[in-house]
């Protein structure tokens, strides 16, 4: 696995996840902001987001998605920095607030 390339904001997979790691963003939020004024999120990143919604940590994320821990926290780094926040707690609130998980 290569991690985000944080200039073009795309995701770069490798042959081993294939098809399991998108790099379009999720239909709903396409372009650099969604429809709710919300980041555009890859699918794997919309999965991880809606797992931490749910209050689950890394290694809880890593075993639903079967994927790596460290891949995880890539995913996980990468919300934080769309959304503009610093922790786990801000980003669930600031997508709730936005309308995620609904």
């Amino acid at each position: 696995f290569m991690p985000v390339d944080h200039d073009a904001d795309a995701v770069i997979t490798s042959q081993r996840y294939g098809a399991g790691l998108s790099d379009a963003p999720q239909s709903s939020f396409e372009g650099e902001q969604g429809g709710h004024g919300s980041p555009s999120l890859t699918k794997r990143e919309t999965d991880v987001l809606v797992l931490l919604m749910d209050g689950a940590s890394n290694k809880d994320i890593a075993k639903a998605l079967d994927i790596q821990v460290v891949t995880v926290k890539l995913h996980v780094s990468s919300l934080f920095r769309k959304f503009g926040v610093k922790n786990r707690t801000q980003v669930v609130l600031k997508a709730q607030k936005l309308g995620y998980g609904e």
